[in-house]
Parts: C-alpha cells; structure tokens; sequence
C-alpha cells in the first residue's frame, strides 16, 4: 500500500471511529493535492501526527 493510500484509509478508519491511542500519534506524510482533493481542505504538504491532522480536518 503507498503512502497516498495509507494515509486515506487511516483517515477512512477515524471517521468510524474506530482508531486506537496508538494510531493517533503516529506521524503521517500528505500531500497538499490529496487533502484538497478527498476533504476540501487547504493544508501545506507536510507530515503531521494523526492526531494533528484530524484536529485540523474537524475544524
């Protein structure tokens, strides 16, 4: 699995509620593009923990 689809299935497995403590800190690299595109969101192309990352998206 590459790392564009990873990070869309980790995404995928929070809006079910379904991640662990674990998970949520694990660091995540995405990309400006795939965030635009799948969540409508303007975010820089950088690595974020997961946790970082879901904060931002909820907003």
């Amino acid at each position: 699995m590459n790392a564009r689809n990873e990070t869309t299935a980790v995404l995928h497995r929070f809006s079910a509620i379904q991640i662990t403590d674990c998970e949520a800190n694990r660091r995540l690299t995405v990309s400006a593009s795939q965030l635009k595109e799948k969540y409508e969101c303007d975010i820089p192309t950088g690595t974020y923990r997961l946790r970082d990352l879901l904060e931002i998206l909820l907003k």
